[in-house]
């Protein structure tokens, strides 16, 4: 047996035996004759050719009700905390729902629908005398409405239906009281045929007051609000010219609905608010697009001018940095050129030095030269003047010492020759 629940999994057929049916469980015993016994535990059954079967237990906590089906026909609402075993005898199933959460600024509507007579006993007890005359008893009274504003729970009941608003963006069955904002775009022509679509903003909130307007009005407000937006839209826009609509800053006035301009615009939607129990919070012109052809041509010719004006002051400002490009380079070649000259001027001065220094050596070797003659010149004179006091004849000597230079010089020329032919004959040797 152990610890664990059995539920209405467990069926078994018991020949002869006993089952625990623990505290908490609940069990059907059909005996041999077919007849059902009901226990509850805790306790011991003792069986003999019998069935049992354990009932599956439900729970339903503070925020869950148990939705029962009773096998006569009835259904019937347990709202919890509560407990309740499926009587496989009278029920048909138990289902554990959950409570409907109405949050701050929704609410419910809710009609009863509530039999003048719902306790009619079982069916198959009474002849069909009976039952005509019940069902001519039991006709239903007229439906009420009820609105229950949040924040609540709500547990419904059997008899309870809920309305339920197909256009909630959260629960069907919850119906919004706070500002609901969309976007919305009108494609209309002007006056002068051209296509231009529309947009707009607007925001609106069901009329806390004109709740049953609502729902006897209309199937969704916010395709009744948009159609008029639309349709006003479109008639407004078919007064006007295009040229005219582009100029006007503000065409629809701020498309305030508390301005009397735009009342007179949108009359469609002033009265639709008041049709449906609806309110405008916010109404606004957000701007427009051109749909036409000839103003898309007129748009791309612009555009293409446009272009056209960007290329040409982007081909100027290119010119300009050339310019300015080709003014740098000039300037960095005369700075150049500049440099160049006075390196080359560097140069040049030093060149000047140098053979400024040349000259000063070679006048100073000259200056060596002709002291160095004049002395030799004296040694001379004073040597020709002692041969002649000595009684030498000078001019026989003077002409045999010019003879003996001339010959040296000539065996000095030949013996030069001979070098230098060596040296070629070596060379062109080397060539070879």
């Amino acid at each position: 047996m152990g610890i664990t629940f059995r539920d209405g999994k467990y069926v078994r057929r018991v020949k002869l035996g006993k089952r625990t049916i623990k505290e908490g469980e609940f069990a059907l015993v059909w005996n041999v004759n077919g007849r059902c016994t009901k226990y509850h535990g805790p306790r011991v059954v003792r069986m003999w050719f019998s069935t049992i079967r354990f009932c599956t237990r439900y729970i339903a906590n503070e925020r869950e009700y148990l939705e029962v089906n009773h096998k006569d026909g009835r259904t019937e609402h347990m709202p919890g905390p509560c407990t309740l075993h499926l009587d496989h005898l009278d029920h048909v199933s138990i289902k554990v729902r959950s409570a409907i959460e109405v949050k701050a600024c929704e609410c419910l509507v809710i009609y009863n629908e509530r039999n003048e007579q719902s306790d009619f006993p079982f069916v198959e007890k009474h002849t069909k005398v009976d039952l005509d005359k019940h069902l001519k008893k039991s006709s239903k009274q007229p439906t009420q409405g009820e609105i229950k504003f949040g924040p609540c729970l709500f547990f419904p009941e059997v008899h309870q239906r809920i309305q339920t608003f197909p256009w909630s963006t959260t629960d069907p069955k919850i119906l919004s009281l706070r500002e609901q904002m969309s976007p919305i775009t009108v494609t209309a022509k002007t006056k002068d045929n051209h296509k231009i679509a529309l947009k707009f903003f607007f925001a609106y909130k069901v009329d806390k007051a004109n709740i049953e307007t609502l729902i006897s009005a209309t199937q969704n407000p916010f395709v009744d609000l948009s159609n008029a937006i639309k349709f006003d839209a479109a008639e407004h826009l078919s007064t006007r010219c295009h040229d005219d609509f582009v100029a006007d800053n503000a065409p629809f006035q701020g498309a305030s609905l508390q301005n009397p301009f735009s009342q007179s615009v949108f009359k469609n939607l002033h009265n639709i608010t008041k049709d449906i129990g609806v309110i405008i919070t916010q109404m606004h012109f957000e701007g427009y697009e051109v749909c036409s052809e000839i103003l898309l041509e007129r748009n791309a010719h612009a555009r293409a001018e446009a272009d056209m004006k960007a290329r040409i002051e982007a081909a100027e400002e290119k010119e300009r940095l050339n310019d300015f490009q080709l003014e740098k380079k000039m300037a960095r070649a005369a700075k150049q050129a500049q440099s160049d000259v006075e390196e080359m001027l560097h140069r040049q001065n030093l060149i000047d030095k140098e053979h400024e220094a040349k000259l000063k050596r070679q006048l100073k070797e000259h200056k060596q030269r002709l002291e160095q003659k004049r002395e030799s010149s004296l040694v001379k004179s004073e040597f020709f003047k002692h041969l002649g006091e000595q009684g030498v004849d000078l001019t026989k000597y003077l002409v045999a010492a010019v003879s003996s230079e001339k010959t040296t010089n000539k065996e000095r020329t030949k013996q030069l020759s001979a070098t230098i032919d060596h040296f070629e004959e070596e060379e062109w040797l080397m060539g070879m």
